[in-house]
Formats: C-alpha cells, structure tokens, sequence
C-alpha cells in the first residue's frame, strides 16, 4: 500500500470515529467553577442541579475547554460525585481542585463511576474515591496531590504514553500502597515490566508505562562524555543533564501499525521550553552503547531522518504530533531506531549545551 493510500485509509477512518456523548455537557458559560449550574448544559439530563457530594444520575462530559475547570476550595473535603456505573469524560480538556478536594462515587457505593481521561487531557485532584475506576490515556496527565491514600478505594489505569504524578506520595509510598491499584491496559502493574516509578525531585513521585520497545543506549556510567552517567531514577533513559540526574527518557505510546498509525514518541525529564529533535536512524551505533555526542550518546545512525522539531512544555515533557512511520518512509518489517536531541541549560554537564535521550527499537508491522 502507497503512502497516499494509507493517509486517504486514515483520513476515511477518522470520519467515522465515534462521537463522545453524554446527557450533562459542560459550557463553561459564566465561569470556571464546576459546582455552578449555569455552566452546565443539563438539557438532555433529569438532573437539574450539581452539588459536592451528591450524585450525579447521568453520563458528564468536559470537552474542548478554554481555561480549566476548576473544583473550588470547599469548606471540608467534598467531590464532585458522579453515581454508580456513570461515566465522567474528560475530553482534550483541564480539570483541578483549588484546596483538598476531589472526585468520586457516593459512600457505600458498590460500582462506583468511571472517569476517563482521553485526548490529552489533564486531571488535578487530591483524591479519587469510593470504587472510582481512573482510566488515563495517551498522552493524559493524572495528579493526584493528596498524601496517604489519594487512590482511595479506587483503581488507576494507564495507556502506554498515559503519565500518574503524585504530589505528596513518595516513590516508596506508591510502592507500598497504590502499585496494588494500578493497572496498565487493564493489566496488573508490574514495577520494571510495564511501569516505571520515580521521584519529582522532591515529596512526590512520577508513574510512566514502560513501552513495548527495546530501549537501547542507556546513559549509565562512565559510558557519558564526561561521567555524567545517570542517577537510574528515571530508569532507562539517557545521559544525565542540568536538571535531571536520572536524564531524558524517551518512551512511546500506541502501536508499531503503519496503517493505525498511531504510534507517539514522548520524552520526559527535559528541560522546561527547549527545543528538541526527535529523529530516526536505520542502525544502532556502537552495538546499542552510542557514540558520544554533546552530553548524550547518539545511538540511532545510517540513513537519518529528522521527523519533527518539537518545543519541552513547562513540565519539561515533549511528543511527537506526526504519523511516525509516513514521515519515516518505513515498511513493515523494518527495525528503526528512534531518539531525541535536545537543547540543556548553560553550563550543562559537560558544557556543549545539548544531550539525547535514550533510544528505541520499533519494529513496524503492516
């Protein structure tokens, strides 16, 4: 199949992607307060008001928002409560408590609700609560800022390129008391097999998928430029740089489908609005330990492809927004090799003022 075909095969797909429903839509007509009715279409829903702490009898959609949605500072701990077997989408959209508040089913529910984060979407709420079910999904952002249980009675479950931060659990405190609660694609949480937990650099801790690609040119040791070998406290990634002692880590969400298309390359730990360069390269330099380079190692060579110039966001997080396997001309059965080069602070580690990821291996299927 032609690259014009599969884009054309793409583009009919998309046309008839399902649409997200739901009977109680947000407008956010007079303000961002998600307690305040007005900002509420609740025309297609017998529900006529929404209150903290009562449930909510109906499917609730955020969608395409503007400015966050907010959950204001209550008076007490209170949520936004959606009722047994109900779902709450968050769709390309913001929601954040403002005080220690959060979201969940009712007290002695026996289902629960579930929240789902799609899109790139981004959630910011000290708890989840009572049997809620937290799906988070390609390149979505869940915080979850309470100390002690923020996953309380509830359940966390993550997409490959989907990113759970804590604000005030401790890598060791998930360990012990919220790695049981999570899922990945619906399947238990398995530190080192598919996640990955480490510490924000300071009370918190950050929870990725690993990817279901060989990760290669790992920046341990003595093999970076000048010993600035990372920390391991981001796992596999590379080179340690200005800010980050565990380096940049380069990992992927989706599938290695040419016609799905849908493969997303994200890497985290960079330095907050630096550009960055991901590309791709037909070999693996120096039998997968890199060739030093700037403060990184460069592992991915012959025939290089520079796929797209992307800028860190402020939470120092880039990704691709491209078909990765059109941009790279790639056919099924082909091993490609993937990475970032990216800009670092002066002085950086070694003083060249950029680095590099860790790299991976995609092996492409029809």
């Amino acid at each position: 199949m032609s690259s014009r075909s599969i884009t054309l095969l793409i583009a009919l797909l998309a046309s008839f992607a399902p649409v997200t429903m739901a009977d109680i839509v947000w407008t956010g007509a007079v303000s961002n307060d998600i307690f305040e009715d007005l900002n509420w279409d609740l025309s297609a829903s017998t529900v006529t008001a929404v209150d903290p702490n009562v449930s909510i009898n109906d499917d609730v959609l955020i969608a395409n928002t503007v400015q966050p949605v907010e959950i204001p500072n209550l008076a007490g701990q209170g949520r936004f409560q959606v009722a047994d077997g109900f779902v709450l989408t968050i769709d390309n959209a913001q929601v954040r408590e403002l005080g220690n508040d959060g979201i969940g089913g009712a007290p002695g529910t026996s289902i629960g609700p579930e929240v789902k984060l799609i899109n790139g979407s981004k959630l910011q709420s000290f708890f989840i609560t009572n049997r809620t079910s937290l799906d988070v999904g390609l390149l979505c952002l869940a915080t979850l800022d309470g100390g002690a249980t923020p996953i309380n009675g509830s359940t966390v479950n993550l997409t490959s390129g989907a990113t759970l931060a804590f604000s005030d659990e401790t890598v060791a405190d998930y360990l012990n008391e919220h790695l049981s609660k999570t899922r990945v694609d619906g399947s238990p949480a398995v530190l080192g097999v598919n996640v990955l937990v480490a510490s924000d650099g300071g009370s918190g801790c950050v929870v990725t998928v690993i990817p279901p690609f060989t990760s290669v040119c790992l920046g341990l040791g003595a093999v970076c430029p000048c010993g600035n070998g990372n920390d391991g406290s981001n796992g596999s990634a590379g080179c340690a740089n200005s800010m980050q002692a565990g380096g940049a880590l380069l990992t992927a969400g989706g599938t290695n489908s040419i016609q799905v298309g849908d493969l997303v390359l994200i890497a985290n730990r960079l330095v907050p609005s630096r550009m960055g360069v991901f590309f791709q390269g037909n070999v693996v330099l120096n039998s997968g330990a890199g060739l030093p380079f700037g403060d990184g190692l460069r592992c991915a060579g012959g025939g290089v492809r520079r796929l797209e110039t992307v800028m860190a966001d402020s939470s120092g997080v880039s990704s691709t927004t491209i078909h990765v396997a059109l941009h790279g001309a790639v056919s099924p059965g082909m091993t490609q090799r993937y990475q970032l080069w990216y800009g670092d602070n002066s002085p950086s580690p070694c003083g060249t003022g950029f680095n590099l990821s860790n790299a991976l291996e995609v092996t492409w299927a029809p």
